[in-house]
């Protein structure tokens, strides 16, 4: 019986050890839409901007126009780089995400295929 339940407990973990690829399977990785490939797609480095940049404006705010956002961000003493940003937006439009405020900056952004 102790063989039993150590057998069953060494078993119990499998479902989260990754299968490896088949011979004819390529290989998994973290990207799941794939590589970020074209003109405007942002550098490692842009989407870790448009990070720091995003921080400021918590979701719970969106969708918001121009003078919402400045509001938001003043009120949490973002940095001064960060409200002139929000500031230079398009005063008519209204924001969902984070990616079009920074798209509406003029920045790169992600465009999934399909």
């Amino acid at each position: 019986m102790a063989r039993e339940m150590r057998d069953a407990t060494s078993r119990a973990r499998d479902w989260d050890a990754p299968e490896p690829a088949g011979d004819d399977q390529p290989t998994p990785r973290l990207l799941p839409y794939g590589e970020m490939t074209g003109p405007l797609a942002p550098s490692p480095a842009e989407i870790a901007e448009r990070s720091e940049f995003g921080k400021w404006i918590p979701r719970s705010v969106l969708p918001a126009d121009r003078d919402a956002l400045a509001e938001v961000v003043r009120s949490a003493g973002a940095p001064d780089r960060v409200v002139d940003q929000i500031d230079s937006l398009p005063p008519d439009l209204t924001f969902e995400t984070v990616v079009q405020i920074w798209g509406a900056l003029g920045h790169a952004t992600e465009a999934r295929a399909g």
